[in-house]
């Protein structure tokens, strides 16, 4: 898995306000990393983190709870 597409997909579904999808795939990620895989470069956590301020109120609180989770197991 290319970890760097997969949280391209994170941002995508987040914009397009999927966020089934988007829980789906930073499960992915999270799946990923703990079976040893390298994370994804560091402007793809920064974008994260932007995207989910960007969503504000419109995202599930699981959601946002989920994604900076995976931001802070990140370097």
């Amino acid at each position: 898995m290319d970890p760097n597409a997969c949280m391209d997909r994170i941002l995508r579904a987040i914009r397009e306000k999927d966020y089934a999808e988007a829980r789906d795939a930073i499960g992915d990620v999270n799946d990923w990393l703990d079976g040893g895989g390298f994370a994804p470069d560091s402007v793809k956590l920064d974008a994260l983190q932007l995207a989910i301020e960007a969503a504000g109120a419109s995202a599930p609180e699981r959601l946002v709870r989920e994604a900076m989770r995976l931001c802070q197991r990140l370097p």
